[in-house]
């Protein structure tokens, strides 16, 4: 199960289809199964790319390891709902790690780490003012 998973949650062409599970109930409590997850000692360094069709939101609970990135990669998932993640304080993600474009992520367009060299947000649906961290 998810559980098992160390440090690096991979679906790239897999084929996977689905929603993430606990995904639409996840929050930042403790109880939460993302939380819980995220705050395993053998997960230290991260790494988080799908490219398929999920067509549902992100666990709010991959917040909690939020800094831990090296990469997030989501690009054309379908993914719905507010991006949860917080990413500020990743200062070990790689400069090109976040790739989030073509989803429908709502709300405001989320922090991003000061090593970043670039991000594409095109083809979502953000809202509200530019992050303090790009400034």
């Amino acid at each position: 199960g998810w559980d098992s998973l160390r440090g690096s949650i991979e679906f790239w062409g897999s084929g996977f289809k689905g929603l993430i599970p606990n995904a639409f109930t996840s929050t930042q409590v403790e109880h939460d199964p993302w939380v819980q997850w995220c705050r395993k000692p053998s997960r230290s360094e991260l790494s988080f790319r799908i490219s398929q069709q999920v067509n549902g939101p992100l666990p709010a609970g991959l917040n909690e390891c939020a800094h831990k990135f090296l990469r997030f990669n989501v690009a054309g998932c379908g993914f719905t709902g507010i991006f949860p993640l917080n990413f500020s304080r990743s200062f070990a993600m790689f400069a090109d790690g976040i790739q989030i474009y073509d989803n429908s992520f709502t709300g405001a367009i989320p922090e991003i780490p000061p090593q970043l060299e670039a991000i594409d947000l095109h083809g979502n649906r953000w809202s509200g003012n530019t992050p303090v961290s790009w400034t």
